[in-house]
């Protein structure tokens, strides 16, 4: 089974910029479920894998989520 990115939070302007033709490959940030807490995302598929890096940002304060 294949993962499908959140298309609508797809950074589409600057460095890590990616569009829908890139598939699930690229950067994407997204507001957490948690309030006042935003989701950093990279995301990746090929040759057989499929990756997801997470950095969860609070203001100035930058960690990886502890799940």
């Amino acid at each position: 089974m294949s993962f499908h990115v959140p298309e609508k939070f797809r950074v589409t302007k600057g460095r890590r910029a990616s569009n829908s033709e890139d598939g699930n490959n690229g950067a994407f940030i997204m507001p957490s479920f948690l309030g006042g807490r935003i989701l950093c995302i990279i995301a990746s598929d090929g040759m057989g894998w499929e990756h997801v890096s997470v950095r969860v940002s609070s203001g100035k304060k930058s960690r990886t989520p502890t799940w």
